[in-house]
């Protein structure tokens, strides 16, 4: 039976992979563990990211965690982020728990829209996050 293969924080959106056979679920398992898996993210965070792209490469729990980021636009907004919007390709090298939340807040200064827990306020209609590609070789 299918077995999901990409987990997502439940508030995230986006693509999910499945595995339809044991073969499969084996060699994406081993794709994911070797990280040869390409992730890409959207996310409109609040206020203005400095920079054009950049890396983050700030530990978690002690583990290492890094993350590459791209500002796609800036916007404004009447009532979010201060007054200003950007949004952010998000491109995570290692597999985190709350990783590219807590970099874009923590270290950026710019949480994502909607995410109460890292600083983002309650937008009203969840998490401004969401996966939007994976690559990797068909196993």
């Amino acid at each position: 039976r299918p077995h999901i293969c990409h987990r997502l924080d439940r508030p995230t959106s986006g693509l999910l992979l499945c595995a339809k056979t044991r073969h499969a679920l084996l060699g994406v398992s081993s794709a994911f563990r070797d990280r040869v898996v390409h992730k890409q993210y959207r996310a409109v965070v609040c206020g203005i990211v400095e920079g054009d792209e950049g890396e983050v490469d700030s530990p978690i729990m002690r583990r290492e965690s890094r993350t590459r980021w791209r500002v796609l636009r800036r916007g404004r907004s009447l009532r979010l982020g201060g007054g200003h919007l950007t949004e952010l390709a998000l491109f995570p090298l290692t597999g985190r728990t709350h990783q590219l939340r807590r970099h874009c807040a923590e270290v950026l200064g710019a949480p994502i829209v909607g995410d109460s827990k890292y600083g983002g306020g309650d937008a009203g209609s969840g998490l401004y996050l969401s996966a939007v590609e994976l690559r990797l070789a068909h196993p």
